[in-house]
């Protein structure tokens, strides 16, 4: 695996970079580009990793509760994490 000192980007993470972009839901692209783990992001909005992988994996959506957090971090309004959600929904349902 491949790293410098004074960054964190390895093999992996391109990898998993390239393949969150093809399915990108809002929240991995922006945790991509800060180069954040899920438990990173989790810990900012105040929810465990498992709970940020539920939600990019469109299993479930952030309680309202987590709105204003997720916003103000990500700078991603609700709407278009909700877009994000029921768009998945739509396809599975065809």
């Amino acid at each position: 695996m491949w790293q410098t000192k004074h960054s964190r980007l390895t093999l992996t993470n391109i990898f998993c970079i390239d393949k969150i972009m093809i399915d990108s839901h809002p929240l991995a692209t922006f945790r991509a580009e800060q180069a954040w783990t899920q438990d990173e992001l989790g810990d900012r909005i105040g929810v465990d990793g498992m709970t940020i992988s539920r939600w990019e994996r469109r299993e479930s959506l952030p309680q309202r509760r987590h709105w204003p957090k997720i916003e103000k971090i990500t700078g991603i309004p609700p709407a278009e994490i909700i877009s994000a959600f029921t768009g998945k929904a739509a396809e599975a349902a065809q």
